[in-house]
């Protein structure tokens, strides 16, 4: 058995949660969104065939001093894949002013309530 539909909307209120925190530059949200043990796994980042694994303490450190965020994106979910009752992938694409993002994200739930565990980003600059 799958996430239930209510659950599903759930989810993609999450994720938008989630990529509205790096929007805003918003480590509280940020922090409410994910779970203790998330991190980002940044493919061809900072530079193409780079990778870069961030900490939630990490991530949340660098919103707060305007270091990562601060252009709103718009988001296309691709899709939302269950894992039992308790756990899904998504992946979304981001398309920002600046940067384009594709990203398969892990989503658990504890304690009722869902949670980004990790997301997987790649990275590149927006075509022109």
């Amino acid at each position: 058995m799958g996430i239930e539909m209510e659950n599903k909307s759930n989810i993609e209120d999450l994720v938008r949660d989630f990529f509205e925190a790096g929007d805003r530059q918003d480590s509280e949200l940020f922090l409410q969104s994910t779970h203790a043990q998330f991190r980002v796994v940044a493919s061809d980042y900072p530079a193409p065939g780079q990778t870069s694994v961030i900490s939630r303490q990490d991530f949340a450190q660098l919103l707060r001093d305007g270091k990562l965020g601060g252009e709103p994106r718009k988001i296309e979910f691709r899709s939302i894949d269950s894992i039992g009752e308790n756990a899904a992938n998504v992946r979304v694409h981001l398309a920002g002013p600046s940067l384009d993002f594709d990203n398969t994200m892990s989503i658990v739930r504890e304690e009722g309530k869902f949670k980004v565990i990790q997301d997987h980003a790649r990275v590149a600059p927006r075509a022109g």
